[in-house]
């Protein structure tokens, strides 16, 4: 089988597929079940995977783990509601309501055992997440309110900066407090996991668009995502070099070309 994600081989040096056959034809079928996934439901863009399966360290026992992405904006278009309608928010972004959710998941889970050997228990972490114009621009908002709120807690923090004569506990206690930039969006960063297939590519671009209009705060949250993805990764330390497209003109040339 091909790789899943027909990127540049750039891209592909981020990740290790196992040559293990029940591997490889588990692979193959998460493919087939996509395929059938965006034949029935064309709203469907792509299965993004994570884990063990795209650091070659899976086995027969491995779970699936992957962001089954949904067009919102293609649902709500054909079903003349707003998206917001559709959406509730959790700790991690945007995601559908219970009976979306479940339509999406069930139907997915489904296809994904007639497709693989797959059972109930290793498919706990294939989720599906929805995806528009919309939700990438709110989250990059967020994302920009996150950081100058850092910036002003920051400030903060440096003027209450104790005197060097307030002693050696005072000075502990403040680096203690030292703020910490939370900048993230776990889903939205999901979409730059191993792709089984290009309809997300769409997003993937939208996304690094808008990062780029924004300059040098566009640069600082794509590197903070990235590299929150990389840790996220955890590869061995022996094993070879990973390549993660640090800046937004390489993040173009890897996902929206």
């Amino acid at each position: 089988m091909k790789n899943p994600d027909q990127q540049p081989a750039s891209r592909l040096n981020r990740f290790s597929l196992s040559e293990d056959p029940i591997i490889k034809d588990r692979l193959a079928g998460v493919k087939r079940a996509v395929e059938r996934m965006k034949h029935d439901c064309p709203e469907v863009l792509s299965f993004c995977l994570f884990g063990s399966m795209v650091k070659g360290t899976a086995d027969k026992d491995s779970d699936v783990d992957g962001y089954l992405f949904v067009d919102l904006e293609m649902i709500a278009k054909k079903q003349e509601v707003s998206e917001g309608s559709m959406l509730t928010f959790s700790s991690n972004g945007f995601v559908f309501k219970e009976e979306i959710n479940h339509k999406y998941l069930s139907l997915f889970h489904n296809i994904i055992k007639e497709e693989t050997d797959l059972a109930d228990s290793q498919l706990v972490h294939a989720k599906v997440i929805p995806v528009s114009e919309k939700i990438i621009k709110t989250d990059i908002e967020k994302l920009i309110n996150d950081r100058k709120e850092y910036v002003i807690r920051l400030t903060e923090w440096l003027k209450s900066k104790p005197d060097i004569g307030a002693g050696i506990d005072a000075l502990e206690e403040h680096e203690d407090r030292i703020p910490r930039l939370d900048n993230d969006v776990p889903f939205l960063r999901k979409m730059f996991g191993l792709a089984v297939d290009n309809g997300i590519k769409k997003y993937r671009k939208m996304f690094i668009e808008e990062l780029i209009k924004l300059g040098s705060i566009g640069e600082g949250i794509w590197s903070s995502l990235i590299g929150v993805e990389e840790m996220a990764d955890h590869f061995n330390e022996d094993e070879v070099k990973r390549h993660y497209p640090r800046t937004l003109e390489e993040a173009m040339k890897v996902y929206g070309k």
